[in-house]
């Protein structure tokens, strides 16, 4: 407590505050130590109003007061967050904590991520980039794009956002032990192609395309053809015209079975990294397994850079040479050749199954092929 006090009076010094405000500084870090619980900070705001010399001051008090001194409180059932009841706890991640809610009005259930507790203590870049991704994701509207609704702050700090709850497999839940018929697998491809144009028309990058990040509702229809929803924007970052692109990065960001290859060297993910691993995300589907597995990230990473595309081969039969040649260019190892966009990926995909005839169409994708011929006429690209 008394080195609080005194780093505190430095800091209203360096504000140049006066005495009786930087006294008033040692009462609200008294109050601190003596009103430990999850709602500290609304406590020490009722304990006593700042005065004006002080409001500098006091929100960084109450901040650092509240994660130095009472901690992160745990998020139980029935715990109330903004306008939102906690119901269950629905998993955890490096970055944050899902919940499943309910709105206390309304009555309607979301999903609530929390800020994981550990990352308090560093709080400027990993609150940023929690923001971020609650940034990035609200840029966009698309059916096959999660919905971010809310954001806020717990009492403890940590900044928590809402978004819509998805009780559904991801792609890689899918592919565990059964590989997805062609017809699955493309029209998963074409929902997601159709999800990555449209975030990257809002000057986003998603910067982790994988099949952990993908969700697939099942179909309703006969065919059994599922409905995509791409999540977790942790990794993105907003690209365009006033950004500055990051330098080359000592650390290699995003999931290495699907990583680009420039990403691979440090550089950072652009709308044609995306690409590249919707390419892979792609194979892995028809195929069942991934291009290049390796058990060290190292020589995954190099198999990224150097190692040639292996031929994409379905255990259901043979791959459309037309589809075979999109997988390819989506993951060619120079960004230069691949697509010029996910625009033009989605119309490549359509054009491909447009040109088999009729009867190839039920060749290749059989009782689903006017599920698939639906899906191509709703697509939303651009030439």
């Amino acid at each position: 407590l008394v080195p609080m006090r005194a780093s505190f009076a430095g800091l209203a010094r360096m504000r140049r505050v006066s005495t009786a405000d930087n006294e008033q500084v040692g009462r609200m870090v008294d109050a601190l130590y003596h009103m430990p619980g999850p709602n500290l900070a609304a406590a020490v705001v009722s304990y006593e109003t700042p005065s004006p010399g002080l409001e500098p001051v006091a929100p960084t008090v109450i901040a650092y007061g509240a994660r130095t001194l009472c901690g992160v409180a745990e998020l139980d059932a029935n715990h109330i967050v903004g306008n939102y009841r906690i119901t269950a706890k629905l998993g955890a991640g490096g970055m944050g904590s899902v919940y499943r809610v309910e709105h206390v009005s309304l009555g309607r259930a979301y999903a609530l991520k929390v800020l994981n507790g550990h990352l308090r203590s560093q709080t400027r870049d990993s609150a940023a980039q929690f923001l971020n991704e609650a940034r990035a994701a609200a840029r966009v509207r698309h059916p096959h794009v999660v919905d971010i609704f809310d954001f806020g702050y717990l009492p403890d700090g940590r900044s928590y956002f809402v978004m819509e709850l998805l009780g559904t497999p991801s792609v890689a839940g899918l592919l565990e032990g059964r590989t997805p018929e062609i017809a699955q697998a493309v029209a998963i491809a074409l929902q997601l192609a159709q999800a990555l144009a449209a975030v990257h028309d809002q000057g986003v990058v998603h910067g982790d395309v994988s099949s952990s990040n993908v969700l697939v509702e099942p179909g309703t229809s006969e065919a059994g053809i599922p409905h995509v929803k791409l999540v977790d924007f942790g990794l993105a970052r907003v690209v365009g015209p006033g950004v500055r692109p990051p330098q080359i990065a000592d650390i290699v960001y995003g999931t290495p079975a699907y990583i680009a290859p420039e990403v691979a060297r440090g550089h950072a993910a652009e709308v044609c990294s995306d690409q590249y691993s919707f390419g892979v995300l792609l194979y892995e589907l028809l195929a069942g397994a991934a291009p290049f597995i390796e058990k060290d990230i190292r020589a995954l990473c190099r198999a990224h850079i150097y190692d040639p595309l292996p031929a994409v081969r379905s255990p259901h039969g043979r791959v459309p040479d037309q589809i075979a040649a999109i997988v390819e260019r989506c993951c060619a190892k120079s960004p230069a050749v691949r697509f010029p966009d996910m625009h033009h990926v989605a119309t490549a995909l359509a054009d491909a199954i447009r040109a088999l005839s009729r009867k190839q169409r039920r060749r290749w994708f059989g009782a689903s092929v006017g599920t698939i011929d639906g899906a191509v006429a709703g697509r939303s690209v651009r030439r």
